[in-house]
């Protein structure tokens, strides 16, 4: 259960946003959107994946083309709030929750049926559990290695080593 205070800042806070998308759709006649989806396509097998599974969540992310992709059939924590002060995450997962990529299922968990793209592994983290996260730590590869140990054993500092892992 969410602790009614942050449950009201978070409503405050999806409202403000909502209200200035609303603003910026009728000047622009475009919402802007926060999520990016990408297509299956574009997740090749020779891509290093990293996952987070824990208190139920069940998440999957590979590193494509130096941005971080949440892989359809996730499983995330919803009910744990994105901290107040990351508007774009709140936005994130409303936003993912409102185009239908974001499905509860009959046992209530929360699945994500699209792949979706971020442009850090905090944020991918963030949109996965909620609350405020370092994407370095929580994501781990196939031997629980973090993903900050696995770039620097890989010395995977650029876009460029990244891809070619």
């Amino acid at each position: 259960s969410i602790n009614p205070i942050i449950r009201k800042a978070t409503d405050n806070t999806v409202r403000k946003a909502d209200k200035t998308n609303r603003k910026k759709k009728e000047e622009n006649d475009t919402p802007n959107s926060l999520l990016d989806i990408v297509d299956d396509a574009l997740l090749n097998n020779s891509s290093k994946t990293f996952h987070i599974r824990k208190k139920g969540i069940d998440s999957h992310m590979k590193i494509v083309d130096g941005k971080y992709i949440v892989v359809s059939g996730s499983v995330i924590d919803y009910e744990y709030p994105v901290h107040i002060s990351n508007t774009n995450g709140i936005l994130r997962r409303q936003e993912a929750m409102n185009r239908g990529f974001l499905t509860k299922d009959d046992n209530g968990l929360y699945i994500l049926k699209a792949n979706c793209r971020f442009t850090s592994p905090s944020a991918a983290a963030v949109f996965v559990m909620g609350g405020s996260r370092d994407g370095r730590v929580e994501w781990v590869d196939e031997n629980n290695l973090p993903l900050a140990d696995w770039l620097e054993n890989n010395k995977a500092t650029d876009k460029e080593t990244v891809n070619n892992t």
